[in-house]
């Protein structure tokens, strides 16, 4: 794993148990805690952060919704 990947990996750990969820499953993660993750472990570019994790959110969903 690169380096300039950590962070994201980090904060991908701590927010796992906050998936937003309907009837249909998984929808999104709760962005109101991430908000308040960044103030309990400050992170130098919260937009950039934010962005990764979108994304592994994103593959994530994506993995999750493929009917095996």
């Amino acid at each position: 794993m690169l380096a300039d990947n950590w962070p994201a990996a980090v904060m991908w750990s701590r927010i796992q148990t906050q998936w937003r969820v309907s009837m249909n499953g998984r929808f999104g993660l709760d962005y109101s805690v991430l908000a308040w993750l960044f103030t309990l472990y400050p992170t130098d570019d919260p937009r950039l952060l934010l962005e990764d994790l979108q994304t592994m959110e994103f593959a994530a969903l994506e993995a999750m919704n493929t009917e095996s």
